[in-house]
């Protein structure tokens, strides 16, 4: 999604929360670069099982794999499940996710780039 500015909260931070349509069709983003705009990610678990999300990014330009969400661990195993079963849901970029939003920038003479973003789910 792309997130819009909705003024500052009383600790100083940015309220970035989605507006327009979901930019996902059948798993394909196509994103037209514009170093103003922030993004968001929300994952929704429709299954029956409370999940644990760990997620990558995959850029295919350098073939670099760079964590896109972690879940917060304090230096011990996570024990609260990610994803609550039934429609729990995460916002990662905005909102209480903890995570910062994301901004895609081309690289010097580049007019194209495709990555991955790869979510590992466990029960």
């Amino acid at each position: 999604m792309r997130l819009k500015n909705d003024g500052i909260d009383g600790l100083g931070r940015r309220i970035l929360n989605p507006t327009g349509d979901n930019l996902n069709d059948n798993g394909v983003v196509d994103i037209v670069v514009d170093s103003n705009t922030s993004y968001g990610v929300k994952v929704i678990n429709n299954s029956r099982r409370d999940l644990f999300l760990n997620a990558f990014h995959f850029d295919n330009m350098d073939f670099s794999i760079v964590p896109f969400y972690k879940p917060p661990s304090k230096g011990k195993p996570a024990t609260d499940p990610t994803l609550l079963a039934n429609g729990g849901s995460l916002a990662i970029g905005y909102g209480a996710g903890g995570e910062r939003p994301f901004k895609f920038v081309l690289r010097k003479d580049v007019n194209l780039e495709i990555g991955f973003i790869r979510l590992s789910l466990t029960s």
